[in-house]
């Protein structure tokens, strides 16, 4: 849930972002805003990904650890399982939008299946469809065109217009970008700015494929009138799976922007595709980057009592090194003790588990930590990491958190990683500190 949340309040930011651009170029070709909302909807796809820039830290490996902790849920809250409620509502809503989305392509191909060629002898991939109410396109590696019945009765320049709009959507593979926007419409279905970029996405596409057309020399009156024309045969809901001529919704302002003699017309240069590139990526790059600060939870040695024991040990703690979780044998004792003017010395730099050399401590004793009420309520779930120093004696030093869940779980973590005893580490023989990470999971039964 919490992923869930921080991704839909980043797709948010980025998406708003590419809402006030795509209002400051109004005034630019459709070409250029097709192509910003278009990175945009990628950026959002990026940000599902489990993407993660790498912390501030010394190169090198560090020792990796993992427990997982059980947690029963409240007894008011029993009953949704494993899965919490809001999961299994989004992958419902996910089978119903993808069920829906491959409907519209079985539909499209079987009118395909059943059409008839539009000319015998010319354009195989032009068919006439009975079941068609527009001209329309579809496919990726060997597109087709669909025209409705009625188009064996137009004029030859009524169908050469027609057929200039359908090649240009495919000069442009727009049914492949709307495909792909219409499946992350289905996994993002409760996001409404995706719906919105969705929608901008498919406007800016005509747009652009109007532009083209009265590039080629058409009239704008004339493509304006035939664009109203098709859309009085429309009736009902066309397929997902295609890319028509007309749309209902838009249709008006399209007619408002083929006629309107001011506006900018044409392809986005190569500058100007570049430009986008870099503006979605000075978007998209910061909000990858957002983790929450380790420093907000970090939790220092001090703060925490002394934990008891380890119970496999049972030699009393040295007084000299008292810590928590902590027993040093007596023969150590007398030589901390004697050494103790010499505590003030640097202490040695942590090394990594990748170093020469080096031999791993290994945990010979764990403390599992709780689950706190407050998460068993708001059902969390997920994995806090814990970047460490396991020192010369096998103790857990300098805990803090580099991946946070909760800050409740997170202290429990700690708390409990605190008590740890390992074996030392060690570099050709001498116990040296070690750097290690812990991923403590915690999971509702």
């Amino acid at each position: 849930m919490n992923w869930l949340l921080a991704f839909s309040m980043k797709a948010a930011v980025l998406l708003a972002a590419a809402r006030v651009a795509a209002f400051l170029l109004r005034r630019s070709p459709a070409d250029v805003r097709h192509r910003l909302w278009l990175a945009a909807l990628f950026g959002v796809a990026i940000l599902a990904l489990p993407v993660r820039f790498p912390q501030p830290v010394s190169i090198g490996v560090p020792v990796q650890f993992s427990i997982t902790t059980l947690g029963g849920a409240l007894p008011a809250r029993v009953g949704t399982g494993v899965w919490p409620l809001w999961s299994a509502l989004w992958i419902a809503g996910i089978l119903v939008a993808l069920a829906r989305l491959l409907a519209g392509v079985a539909t499209v191909a079987f009118w395909t299946r059943r059409a008839r060629r539009l000319n015998p002898t010319q354009m195989p991939r032009v068919l006439v469809s009975d079941l068609a109410a527009t001209p329309l396109t579809w496919g990726v590696f060997h597109p087709v065109i669909l025209f409705p019945a009625c188009a064996v009765e137009w004029p030859a320049d009524q169908l050469e217009v027609a057929l200039r709009h359908e090649q240009a959507h495919i000069a442009r593979c727009d049914w492949l970008w709307q495909t792909l926007a219409n499946a992350m419409n289905a996994v993002f279905w409760f996001h409404p700015l995706v719906w919105l970029a969705n929608a901008g996405l498919r406007r800016e596409a005509e747009s652009a494929t109007d532009d083209m057309v009265l590039a080629s020399g058409v009239d704008a009156a004339d493509y304006a009138e035939q664009l109203v024309r098709v859309a009085r045969f429309l009736s009902g809901t066309l397929p997902l799976a295609t890319v028509p001529m007309a749309r209902s919704r838009i249709l008006e302002s399209r007619v408002r922007e083929i006629l309107d003699p001011l506006r900018r017309r044409g392809q986005a240069s190569l500058a100007t595709r570049a430009a986008v590139a870099v503006l979605a990526c000075a978007c998209l790059v910061p909000l990858l980057a957002v983790q929450e600060d380790p420093a907000l939870h970090a939790v220092w040695n001090a703060a925490t009592p002394a934990a008891p024991a380890p119970p496999q040990l049972s030699e009393p703690a040295a007084p000299a090194q008292a810590a928590p979780s902590t027993i040093v044998p007596p023969r150590a004792a007398r030589l901390q003790t004697d050494t103790a003017p010499q505590s003030f010395a640097a202490k040695p730099e942590p090394v990594s588990a990748s170093d020469p050399g080096v031999v791993i401590p290994r945990p010979i004793y764990k403390v599992e930590p709780t689950y706190t009420e407050d998460a068993k309520i708001a059902k969390i779930q997920g994995s806090v990491r814990l970047s460490l120093v396991i020192d010369e004696l096998g103790r857990a030093e300098d805990i803090q958190v580099a991946l946070s869940l909760d800050p409740g779980l997170d202290q429990q973590a700690v708390e409990a990683v605190r008590q740890w005893q390992f074996t030392p580490g060690t570099k050709d023989g001498v116990p040296v500190p070690v750097k290690a990470l812990i991923e403590v999971n915690f999971r509702l039964l």
